[in-house]
């Protein structure tokens, strides 16, 4: 599995589509006991639209609503001060993948 990634353009309202994939991941995540890598991460650009980003793991799980969000497959996002990411489903292990 790949890395995935939905993108939620600031034209097209990202917050309130942002947030029902978020909370279905979550719902993914709990009802499937709680997979260690399961991850879903989050970056806001500077223009303001919303990225989430899938590991492997949550790919699997989520693959369904990822195609449903139009999700594409991408490279492990890299963190710098100018492009946070910030950690949204997932156990507290998830925060390994940027540290």
């Amino acid at each position: 599995m790949s890395w995935y990634k939905v993108a939620f353009p600031e034209d097209v309202h990202p917050y309130s589509d942002a947030d029902g994939l978020i909370s279905t991941s979550e719902d993914i995540f709990q009802n499937n006991e709680r997979p260690q890598d399961f991850c879903v991460f989050q970056e806001v650009d500077k223009s303001g639209s919303k990225i989430l980003y899938f590991t492997p793991t949550a790919s699997g799980y989520c693959r369904e609503l990822l195609q449903s969000y139009r999700g594409s497959r991408c490279d492990k996002p890299l963190q710098t001060p100018d492009r946070p990411i910030a950690w949204v489903v997932g156990s507290p292990i998830c925060q390994k993948h940027f540290e």
